[in-house]
């Protein structure tokens, strides 16, 4: 994206680990939206470094690695946002 100068419209991660990459959009028109699925413990890995935006909490905290299943995810998306994937 950025190596080639091209920069997206939006960015939305699912369960996706802190990364110093989205630092270099802080500061642009970029939309970022992170969303964390209950107890999902990847988005807080690793501990010492900050989030690029704070995560959207969604859906209900079971497990800390049952959580991270793209199929609960999508699940919880699908009843809380009406959203048919």
């Amino acid at each position: 994206m950025l190596r080639d100068e091209t920069p997206p419209d939006q960015i939305i991660t699912f369960g996706a680990p802190r990364t110093g990459a989205l630092k270099n959009l802080r500061n642009s028109d970029v939309h970022i939206e992170c969303f964390r699925q209950g107890k999902d413990i990847v988005p807080t890995v690793p501990p010492f470094m900050p989030r690029h935006r704070e995560n959207i909490r969604i859906g209900k905290a079971d497990s800390y690695i049952g959580d991270h299943s793209m199929d609960k995810y999508i699940e919880v998306l699908q009843r809380e946002f009406d959203y048919d994937a």
